[in-house]
């Protein structure tokens, strides 16, 4: 586990430094944010992830050495084919129609039972992406 955080650390690094070779824009063009400021904020945070991930390794390791591997199933190929079938939504339905109708089916898939909770995570995510991207970064969602 240690090794694969590393290599994801360097790989988030490696592009974070990509971050500094894009084209200058002009300040009337960028509404909200640059053009390097959400990239690199999903870098920073792609890079805690891996630090985290490397400092849990232990307890992770322990506990997969318990489990025998086994064949992938059906869920896994449901819910790629659910990720596959949201981007072209977005155009359709709006972001919030197409998130909230993402959520509520993958809950269901993946076996969610206790509605109330989920409901309002659901809710809580829509409002932190509002929140994220039409207020704090003035970009306007599809």
């Amino acid at each position: 586990m240690i090794l694969e955080s590393a290599f994801i650390l360097a790989f988030a690094a490696a592009c974070f430094g990509l971050t500094f070779t894009f084209d200058p824009v002009p300040p009337v063009l960028s509404e909200g944010i640059r053009p390097t400021t959400f990239p690199r904020a999903l870098l920073i945070f792609l890079g805690a992830l891996a630090v985290l991930q490397a400092l849990t390794a232990g307890k992770a390791a322990a506990t997969l050495e318990t489990s025998a591997p086994g064949r992938i199933g059906r869920k896994v190929y449901l819910t790629a084919l659910l990720m596959v079938l949201f981007v072209p939504s977005l155009q359709y339905l709006g972001t919030f129609i197409s998130l909230s109708g993402f959520c509520l089916v993958t809950g269901t898939l993946w076996g969610e039972r206790r509605w109330t909770l989920a409901l309002f995570g659901y809710a809580c995510f829509a409002a932190l992406i509002y929140l994220v991207f039409v207020v704090l970064m003035d970009v306007p969602l599809p």
